[in-house]
């Protein structure tokens, strides 16, 4: 399913790190299982280290608006947004 949510994601990656820090056997098929993930789509979560892409499909700024609706703010507005934070 193209379009887990960031928190599940964000679940198997912290329990897969964990057990990894600790060191602890563990089959990564189990943490999968565990969360309803399919094998495949459990190793993409994994692969990806860029923070955008944990992000909920709709809300990445790595996808193009498909609903031909204007931005409420443009990518200069943002990185002003970001510079004053």
């Amino acid at each position: 399913n193209p379009y887990l949510n960031t928190l599940k994601k964000s679940r198997i990656k912290g329990i897969c790190k964990f057990i990894d820090f600790h060191r602890i056997p563990y089959y990564y098929n189990n943490v999968f299982s565990y969360y309803g993930v399919k094998r495949r789509r459990g190793w993409e979560i994994l692969a990806k280290h860029n923070i955008e892409a944990n992000r909920t499909y709709y809300n990445s700024i790595l996808t193009v608006e498909k609903r031909d609706r204007p931005l409420k703010l443009s990518l200069e507005d943002l990185e002003r947004a970001n510079k004053y934070l």
